[in-house]
């Protein structure tokens, strides 16, 4: 599909705005649920592989509950990005 020209400057405009430019009032905040959110339907992150040094508790937690290792870095990782956001 071809975009005519006004829609093309309609485009331009907006990658010129500044993000706190930008009404977003009309679009209601969105939490994010862990449990039933699905990984990669639309982006899929880029993992990679690490060496981390746990405390022998926290793997021993882990272990107790989360019996499948790719359900346990899962967790792990998921518990990590809510730290970050």
């Amino acid at each position: 599909m071809k975009l005519t020209e006004k829609q093309q400057a309609e485009l331009q405009a907006l990658a010129r705005m500044e993000d706190e430019d930008v009404d977003l009032s009309d679009i209601p905040e969105r939490p994010v649920n862990r449990k039933t959110a699905r990984r990669g339907v639309f982006y899929r992150p880029v993992k990679q592989q690490v060496t981390v040094t746990l405390d022998e508790y926290v793997i021993v937690w882990f272990e107790d509950n989360e019996l499948d290792e790719r359900a346990r870095h899962e967790t792990i990782n998921g518990i990590l990005m809510d730290y970050i956001e």
